[in-house]
């Protein structure tokens, strides 16, 4: 099975939308709370487009989905005009800037040769950039490049990007939400513009407080007591990594 058949596959298992649906749409409008103003969005490895269709109907309707040519056109839930068929892989110039970006569990779909070119895209697009990507050990079809949060961070960190982590403690105990939400998700913000957020919430910059977190779901999913000899050793490897990824961030 080809990986265009894949994804095919996965975007259209009724019980993923599903679960999808509801994510994006408690979580959005919380984002967009946050946030100022937001009339555009552009969202990097939109899929079907479930994540902009929901901020549409929140009211912004200047929206652009990017992803491969393996998204069919009669799957779309945003308008056809409203697509573009791109190679992720590659730096992705657009015409114009944003008020928002999204990347929401591709990351680890990149190849890690191009992760840096792919953050320059996402930053080039947007002062706020709302990431999250699957961590070690997660799972999951065609992932090439699992990545703890802070290894994109420090991608960030180069064009003076901040994170923000203000949605997990938000939807940490949502079961109805796909875990992998409620443990990737961050908002990277533009050092300049973080006077413009919405701090009445207690709120923290993600540098001195825990950035690489695993939510027991996922942890009971590859590490419970039937797979936990299977994963032993990849577990531990994921481990070292993240500590040799802490010496380098600091």
């Amino acid at each position: 099975m080809s990986s265009h058949e894949l994804y095919t596959d996965l975007y259209e298992e009724q019980g993923y939308q599903q679960t999808v649906d509801y994510a994006s749409e408690v979580m959005m409008p919380a984002v967009l709370d946050f946030l100022p103003t937001i009339n555009s969005v552009v969202d990097f490895g939109c899929g079907s487009g479930i994540w902009l269709s929901t901020i549409k109907r929140l009211g912004v309707h200047d929206v652009l989905g990017l992803d491969g040519d393996w998204v069919k056109d009669e799957s779309l839930e945003i308008d056809a005009e409203q697509f573009r068929r791109v190679d992720l892989d590659q730096k992705i110039t657009l015409d114009e800037r944003y008020d928002l970006a999204i990347s929401l569990e591709v990351g680890e779909h990149i190849k890690p040769g191009s992760a840096k070119d792919f953050v320059e895209s996402l930053v080039m697009a947007s002062d706020f950039v709302l990431f999250s990507a699957a961590i070690p050990g997660q799972g999951g079809r065609m992932h090439v490049n699992e990545q703890w949060p802070r290894y994109w961070a420090e991608i960030f960190a180069q064009w003076d990007y901040v994170p923000i982590d203000f949605l997990r403690p938000m939807f940490w105990h949502d079961d109805q939400i796909p875990y992998w939400y409620r443990q990737n998700m961050l908002l990277y913000v533009k050092r300049e513009r973080f006077g413009e957020l919405d701090l009445r919430r207690d709120l923290d910059v993600i540098t001195g407080k825990p950035m690489d977190l695993v939510h027991p779901l996922c942890f009971q999913q590859h590490y419970g007591p039937v797979s936990f000899k299977k994963h032993a050793k990849g577990f531990c490897k994921a481990i070292v990594d993240n500590l040799k990824l802490k010496i380098r961030f600091k």
